[in-house]
């Protein structure tokens, strides 16, 4: 997936949770396949009552300011004819991270009989009867924070410089946080603000000086989406009926997506010019707009399906 945790599961906990859809049965979608969202205290040490599904997605955050402290620092070190440009990104800028994961599940009973009545001249008449029933469910929970690239710069220094007593000193490993089936760190967050800072600094984007930020926003956003599903179809032929001989009896359908919205710009300053922590007027302003854009495909999405 990138980002995100999504663990493959057995096929036939969906099929045993399309069982009870004759019901009509309404639910919200557990994080975990296999089981409810828990919460384990931990005596032995003093990281109590936290959840299994919540450390996880520290792990996801963990791996997101990784990659993107990594990359300010790369970024920091580019030069053009001998300048450095591009030293307002990690001196006045900040990075807003909007993470929002969504699990959706469908599950459908769809009962089909044939009676067969058998005639003379191998002739016989057939009389169909079925019925349907189906559920679906989605759970959407969305993050925003914000980091302080100045913050996350010095971060990065401070970790090369206790690397560098050691042999083989280099970056921050986000591949540590590597704790589930599909989390990978490498989702070239530091490749993109690299890319940019690049741009910026060579002057080609801007008819000012390079310095003065030709950007005023640096933005990606990421996607994953991880689908499972599974169907349950005994089938019987016997001389006068025939059951299920079309279709899927039971069916079910689970898709975890993981969306990353991530935007650089220019932190926003008060009346007397000291930085606050939330980003400038313009690159907010386009934060807002993607996720708006965001929710509503989604939306879109779900409704379709």
């Amino acid at each position: 997936m990138g980002a995100f945790t999504t663990r493959s599961g057995s096929i036939l906990v969906l099929i045993t949770a399309t069982l009870a859809l004759p019901a009509c049965a309404m639910y919200v979608p557990s994080k975990h396949l296999f089981r409810a969202d828990r919460i384990f205290p931990d005596p032995t040490n003093q990281e109590t009552y936290q959840s299994t599904e919540g450390r996880a997605e520290a792990n996801i955050v963990g791996n997101l300011r990784c990659e993107i402290q990594n990359g300010i620092y790369l970024a920091s070190a580019i030069t053009h004819e001998g300048k450095s440009n591009a030293a307002y990104l990690r001196q006045s800028w900040g990075t807003q991270v909007t993470l929002k994961l969504t699990w959706d599940e469908q599950s459908s009973f769809s009962p089909g009989l044939s009676l067969i009545h058998p005639k003379p001249n191998s002739q016989s008449r057939i009389i169909g009867f079925g019925g349907s029933a189906s559920a679906h469910a989605t759970r959407v929970e969305t993050v925003t924070f914000l980091f302080e690239n100045s913050a996350l710069y010095n971060d990065e220094v401070k970790w090369l410089q206790n690397r560098l007593d050691n042999p083989g000193g280099s970056l921050n490993d986000c591949s540590r946080r590597e704790t589930g089936t599909m989390i990978n760190s490498d989702l070239r967050i530091s490749d993109f603000i690299v890319d940019k800072a690049t741009i910026a600094s060579v002057g080609i984007a801007t008819t000012d000086q390079p310095n003065n930020a030709p950007f005023s926003t640096f933005q990606e956003d990421i996607t994953f989406v991880g689908a499972f599903s599974a169907n349950f179809t005994p089938t019987w032929k016997l001389t006068r009926f025939a059951a299920n001989s079309t279709g899927n009896l039971i069916a079910g359908t689970r898709t975890v997506t993981g969306e990353v919205i991530i935007t650089l710009g220019p932190l926003a300053t008060d009346e007397k010019g000291r930085y606050l922590h939330k980003l400038g007027e313009l690159p907010s302003a386009q934060h807002i707009a993607a996720f708006g854009s965001s929710a509503i495909a989604s939306q879109v999405i779900s409704q379709g399906r």
